[in-house]
């Protein structure tokens, strides 16, 4: 007979419908730096393809280095008040969405200038991802107490990013014209759209932190 002390849900009721609600514009950034980051880069900043090409394969590298590393702080790391998992949601979307609007962010008109630049903001962005992806899906793996919960809460993140996936197809071009028009300039469409998901990334997060309650 199972204990049914075990069978009990570890978070709340609300918590259970919306977990996998971060996934939504943590997807929107990914989404906006996958399909338009070599855009970005070539037709609004003008700079050369290599550009391009240096930074994605110095920020691949970083990331294959990084994640592991990622994987074995989060792993040791003490429980603290609210587990092991739980807290990076309140940390690593921070830094992940402050490290995400460098990449959308025009600083120079210098060619060698903006490559080492970009180069620096597309790592620390690849590297600070893993900071969120690892806990996350560890968190939710964690606090399922059946195969029944880990199944709901994979579902229901999968609901949410391609819930994500419709609003980004449907917006993305409409709120970087928006931002455009509004500012005076397709780079800075780009760079308003970013910092807005970017908050609206900590702001999801944080709300799943809160709906797990105590």
């Amino acid at each position: 007979m199972e204990n049914k002390s075990l069978q009990k849900p570890l978070v709340s009721k609300a918590y259970m419908t919306l977990a996998g609600m971060g996934a939504t514009a943590f997807w929107w950034m990914m989404l906006l730096r996958a399909y338009f980051g070599a855009y970005f880069i070539t037709d609004i900043l003008k700079l050369p393809a290599t550009t391009y090409g240096i930074a994605g394969t110095i920020q691949s590298l970083m990331g294959f280095f990084v994640a592991p590393v990622v994987g074995f702080i989060v792993d040791n790391g003490k429980q603290g008040k609210f587990g092991k998992y739980r807290k990076w949601l309140l940390i690593a979307p921070a830094i992940y969405s402050a490290f995400y609007i460098l990449c959308f962010l025009p600083v120079s008109t210098n060619v060698a200038v903006m490559t080492v630049y970009i180069t620096i903001a597309w790592s620390l962005t690849q590297a600070s991802y893993s900071l969120v992806y690892t806990p996350y899906y560890a968190l939710h793996a964690t606090i399922a107490r059946t195969p029944a919960e880990r199944t709901g809460f994979v579902s229901k993140r999968n609901f949410w990013v391609n819930a994500g996936k419709l609003i980004y197809s449907a917006c993305y071009l409409s709120v970087i014209g928006f931002f455009a028009s509004v500012f005076g300039g397709d780079v800075w469409g780009y760079t308003c759209t970013a910092i807005v998901i970017s908050v609206l990334n900590v702001v999801m997060f944080v709300g799943e932190f809160l709906g797990m309650g105590n």
